[in-house]
């Protein structure tokens, strides 16, 4: 009897544990499949802001553009969106006012923006035409009776400046300087159209403005177009001068602190957009860019080393009166 009692309670232990390491069983496959169910945590896009120089009167079809544009530079890892930057003190949106990831501004700006402490760096240059280089230039412009021919003659003028061809107009300035030739007095305009009016009705004796050569030899002046030194549309005029200093005309930067993979997608996306017509008609339209094309580090060194050469320039030594409209 006691042997069969022993028995029974040894039964009842051996079918107790079975039952309980089954039910453990079932506990830990029920916490390993909610383990296994929980989702994976997305990675957060990266919201990417590329500045890009102001536009007069941005209409709504080039608004659309635009966002069409941002879509096509867009990817499943960041969006990208327009921010322009718009002339002026008061301007909202500008590349040393925001945090700038990416952003296209006038190549002489860079080293500006470098020295106010932008971590950028350049990855693209630009042209407004296919598949041409595009630099930045300084052409200096008079009236066709006007005696002056040379810049040399332009010793104690008076001259219109255009406010957009600072700082390059320097490079005209210094070189004068160095040879002990200046200025009577020096007046900034903002609208060409009144540059020119000013020129014709004798108040400069030449203006400085900015003009677009590029390295098919062709010329696209502020003014109009140019054709045996002179301006097609405006006969009245003679250019005594365009420089050659080969500044490109704008550059496309990159941040520094924007992840490697990022940075490979953007650049991806642009040389692609670039080599369709579709492509280069959007980026036309949309940013005023035809041609993108790499940065060449040797020349690069070159465009650093000439606009370095401007950092102490001083305008004031070259026209001891300066008057900012």
């Amino acid at each position: 009897m006691k042997k069969n009692s022993l028995l029974l309670v040894l039964a009842v232990l051996i079918i107790g544990g079975l039952i309980g390491s089954q039910i453990e069983r079932k506990l830990f496959l029920k916490n390993s499949t909610e383990v296994a169910q929980v989702p994976t945590p997305v990675a957060k896009k990266v919201d990417i802001k590329f500045v890009i120089p102001g536009r007069k009167n941005t209409s709504a079809s080039k608004t659309e553009v635009m966002k069409e544009l941002e879509k096509k530079l867009s990817s499943t890892a960041y969006t990208l969106s327009f921010y322009i930057n718009n002339d002026g003190p008061n301007r909202k949106y500008s590349v040393d006012r925001i945090q700038t990831q990416i952003g296209m501004v006038d190549t002489s700006r860079i080293f500006e923006l470098q020295k106010n402490g932008s971590d950028i760096s350049p990855v693209f240059l630009t042209s407004p035409r296919p598949e041409v280089e595009c630099y930045a230039e300084i052409q200096v412009v008079t009236t066709k009776q006007s005696p002056i021919n040379s810049l040399n003659e332009l010793e104690k003028k008076n001259l219109g400046v255009a406010v957009a061809a600072i700082p390059l107009a320097n490079f005209i300035f210094k070189n004068l300087k160095e040879q002990n030739i200046t200025a009577s007095k020096i007046v900034m305009f903002t609208e060409l159209s009144e540059g020119l009016s000013d020129l014709n009705s004798g108040k400069f004796d030449a203006i400085v403005t900015r003009a677009t050569t590029f390295n098919n030899n062709e010329v696209a002046s502020k003014i109009g177009e140019v054709k045996d030194n002179s301006f097609v549309n405006h006969p009245e005029l003679k250019i005594i001068s365009t420089s050659e200093n080969k500044i490109p005309c704008n550059t496309i930067f990159f941040s520094n602190v924007l992840p490697e993979s990022v940075k490979t997608a953007l650049t991806l996306k642009f040389a692609s957009l670039i080599t369709t017509r579709d492509g280069e008609q959007l980026m036309s339209e949309a940013i005023g860019v035809r041609y993108v094309y790499n940065v060449d580090p040797v020349k690069w060194k070159e465009v650093e080393r000439k606009l370095a050469s401007l950092q102490d320039f001083q305008l004031s030594s070259f026209a001891p009166e300066i008057i900012s409209r």
